[in-house]
This record gives C-alpha cells, structure tokens and sequence, in this order.
C-alpha cells in the first residue's frame, strides 16, 4: 500500500491502478502522461471513448457545460422538476436506437441497466425469476450484474447472487454449435422468463456469433413469450459497425441497455431502452428504481450533444468503422499463426505463450494503450476510436503483433 488515500475493489482491496501511469491530457487519438510522453490510445478509454479526443465533441459539449453552469444549474431532481433537457435527450436517444424501442430510463452506468432490466422483468412476472445468461458474458458489477454475468460464476459462489435462479449457457463457438444451441433452446426456452444476451462478449475477448443465430434466439423468445435483454453497453453506437448490433437483425429484443460511447464516457451515463410491448406489461405494476443523480444535468447535456453528433454524422461513422474493420483484417492475414476476432471497431488477438500483463506493459512503454482479457483465454483487446488515422492503426497493429509473434 502507498500513501494514496482512495482505494480501489478489483478482485482485493488495491490502492494502485494497473500501469502506474499518469495522464494530464489528451487530443485525437493519444493520452499525455506528465513527462509529455503521448500514448497511442487503442482501448478507447476502457471502450468509452469512441468518438476520440476530437475538438468538435469536447468543444461541443464544454459549450453545454458552460450554459448550465452559468445559470448555476448542473443538478436537478427528475423526479420532482421537469426540463425540457430530459425531453430532448429521451427523444434524440429513441431516434437514435429505433428497434422497436418506445421510451428510455436514465442510470448512470452499464452496471446499473443490468439492475434495472431485472427489476422491470421481476416487476413484469411478478415472481423470482428463472433467467438465461450467457458463459463468459459481462452484465456489470452490482449484484444483479454479477448474478447474471458467466464470467463472474467464481465471484457470485463466494459472495452469493441476488438472482438465484441463473441458468448459464455456453457460448457456441462454431455454426454446429449454434445448431445445438438453438435446438436445446426450443426444448427448454419456456422454462425461462428473461434471457440475458450480449451480442459480443467484449469482456472474454470478442467472442463472436453469426448474426442469423442470434435472429433465431430472438425468434424462438418471441415465440416462447421470454423477454430478451440486450446488452449493447460495448456494442452501441457504431462499434461493430452499425448504430447498434440490434440494427443487423430482423427480430428485436424487448429491452435495449446503452452505456459506454453513449456520451464518449465524458461523464457516468446509461439508459434501458424498452419496448412497447414491456411498457404494457409494466402497467399498474409496482416497480421501483432511483437515484438522486439520474437526472443528473451535465450528464444528461453530454450524452445530449453526443447523441446529436452520431444522428447528424452516422453514415460517416459506418464507413469510417467498416474502413477499420478491412484494415484490421488486411494486416491480420500477414500473421497466419495468430488467433483472433474482429468485428467492426472491436478485435481480440489470442496471447498464449506471455504473460499478458507483462505484454501489457511492453506496448504501454511502447507508447501504445491495449487492454486484456483472461477467459476462457488470454489475450490483448483493440479497440480503436473511430477517428483513428489507418496509417498509424497499421503501424501500430504490426508492432503489437510482432511482439506477440
């Protein structure tokens, strides 16, 4: 332990972050440390900054700030006191999301949707819950998250799950296996009120399906009448390539949780997105959920002026992504002998033989930001901001990829 008077829960009680690194600034693509050294930054801010350190958001959204903060008016209680913010922000998200999707919930975190899907499925049923959830998926770090979350089984057995009655699947990792998934899921499904997905496990190293499985899944929930939750908290806005994974399928989930890019992580925001169909469900019900800062308005001003960037420049988001995702690709085949997973903005390369922290570390002396994953293997995760010149993401990919090979 140093002298730091905070301290960290990450698995034990720590007071020093992974690399020991401080950062004073950042501009594009790179973070500043204090001896001016730059960092090329290739895990967007833990997955959060996607749109980079670009001069029209942080000016844009400063501007916003300012306004607020001029008229002393950062903070207001939604639920006692309306605001024409909340109304503009709702809207700008339910244009944004579309997919059925009717009316949104403000939270504060990806970890925090997962708690409030739960509550509004228990709310729906009116009972304990039988829920579907994925091996290796990642739904937060509250209870309802980790009761819920396959790579968190360990932790839930030491700590106990508020949801007790989680029932986890494997991932299919090839179309036999999304066969058998499928055929397991026509026979069981009904068994089960609510079915967690995560249309890419981002946390267990891009882990990734064919679209026309998870089409069925939603199909056979439909059919099953089991609420589907989406988790698009890593996904959304543009990361695999389109405004949302849910915007690849024919079928759509009942429930749609957005965190992360969903105001370029400038400060702690979410929303659970919900058809109509759970808004009819959910009438007369008794459901609660709140927190003093739900409303708070300097979130709810950045996620407002993020979203309106991604409404007004969209297409050129999808091209600039799918620009990233061939070129991922085209470097990738230079290295037959390395596993890995890409798609959209989102790349998982397999590491073996080192020892990951230690890789970690190299790049980072290097001057390049990756982050890790440890199940069900071990491997760096990539995902660059959108912004991202192609020239420097190749550069960067093949130092990476020659300290691995």
């Amino acid at each position: 332990m140093n002298n730091r008077k905070y301290i960290m829960l990450d698995g034990k009680v720590i007071d020093k972050s992974i690399t020991e690194t401080e950062f004073v600034k950042a501009d594009k693509n790179y973070l500043y440390d204090s001896f001016g050294k730059r960092y090329l930054d290739l895990r967007s801010g833990l997955w959060n900054t996607s749109l980079g350190y670009s001069d029209e958001i942080y000016f844009s959204v400063s501007k916003e700030f300012s306004r607020l903060m001029n008229k002393k008016l950062a903070y207001l209680d939604i639920h006692s006191f309306d605001c024409k913010l909340y109304d503009e922000l709702s809207t700008n998200i339910i244009s944004f999301v579309r997919n059925n999707m009717k009316k949104c919930i403000f939270t504060n975190s990806g970890s925090e949707n997962t708690e409030l899907a739960l509550k509004i499925a228990s709310a729906i049923y009116g009972k304990k819950l039988n829920v579907l959830a994925i091996n290796n998926s990642y739904h937060g770090s509250f209870f309802g998250g980790m009761s819920v979350s396959g790579i968190d089984i360990d932790v839930n057995g030491r700590m106990g799950k508020a949801y007790e009655k989680v029932k986890f699947i494997d991932f299919p990792d090839d179309i036999i296996s999304e066969e058998s998934m499928l055929t397991w899921l026509e026979i069981n499904l009904e068994q089960y009120d609510l079915f967690f997905i995560e249309p890419v496990l981002a946390s267990a190293g891009v882990r990734i399906v064919s679209d026309n499985f998870v089409n069925e899944v939603l199909r056979l929930c439909k059919e099953k009448n089991t609420l589907t939750v989406f988790d698009e908290v890593a996904t959304g806005f543009y990361r695999t390539g389109k405004p949302l994974f849910a915007d690849r399928l024919k079928y759509k989930p009942d429930i749609i949780c957005l965190s992360k890019g969903i105001n370029n992580g400038i400060s702690p925001f979410g929303s659970v997105c919900v058809s109509e169909g759970v808004l009819v469900r959910l009438e007369g019900k008794p459901i609660y959920h709140y927190s003093t800062q739900n409303g708070n308005l300097l979130s709810v001003s950045s996620a407002n002026s993020v979203i309106k960037y991604y409404l007004k420049n969209g297409s050129l988001l999808e091209e600039k992504v799918g620009k990233i995702e061939t070129q991922v690709k085209k470097v990738m085949k230079l290295y037959p002998n390395i596993v890995y997973r890409c798609v959209g903005a989102m790349l998982a390369i397999e590491v073996e033989k080192q020892d990951i922290m230690r890789l970690n570390t190299i790049l980072k002396d290097l001057g390049i930001l990756t982050y890790f994953y440890n199940q069900p293997t071990n491997g760096l995760t990539i995902l660059p901001q959108f912004n991202i010149n192609l020239d420097v993401l190749e550069k960067a990919l093949r130092i990476i990829l020659n300290k691995i090979s």
